[in-house]
């Protein structure tokens, strides 16, 4: 059977493509953007060396501000954090299919997102028309990261910055 695919408009890009995909609509951008830098700073030795001395901690603080665009170390933090396989189809001519798959835990993700990218500005998702199902599983799938982020977040808020 086939599926048709709508690309759905996400006005400001990445991380509300990643909500759109996972929780069915917008909503979470702004946790799915904070889990995902956790993530990033809590696996620093795995990011940090794309940088020069002493940008890392610049990179994260900025990536952190809403607005700021995500970029491939965000799709590769998230497919990590989130444990799916992330499949971006670009309007680049020589890449015009991304893969990011997670390279921990078992190799069975439990889904695959499906974002587009407009180069070099916009982000979208794709979304089987008739999406109730996937709403329900992406609600489910990144619900529970994020409520094991959130639980984490509050075990180490009494004793400071969690470490990594």
């Amino acid at each position: 059977a086939n599926t048709t695919l709508a690309a759905l408009y996400c006005p400001t890009g990445q991380f509300r493509a990643l909500s759109t995909e996972c929780c069915g609509d917008q909503s979470w951008h702004l946790h799915v953007r904070s889990a995902v830098m956790d993530y990033i700073e809590a696996h620093a030795d795995d990011y940090s060396f794309y940088f020069a001395e002493g940008e890392f901690a610049d990179y994260c603080r900025k990536m952190r501000m809403a607005r700021t665009w995500g970029d491939e170390l965000t799709l590769r933090a998230a497919a990590e954090l989130l444990q799916v396989r992330i499949l971006v189809i670009t309007s680049e001519e020589e890449n015009y299919l991304l893969h990011y798959d997670p390279t921990s835990g078992d190799g069975s993700t439990v889904r695959t997102l499906f974002i587009t990218y407009v180069s070099p500005i916009h982000y979208n998702t794709l979304r089987p028309k008739s999406s109730e199902d996937s709403d329900k599983l992406g609600s489910a799938v990144l619900g529970s990261q994020l409520r094991r982020h959130q639980s984490e977040d509050e075990d180490t808020s009494e004793g400071g910055r969690r470490q990594g």
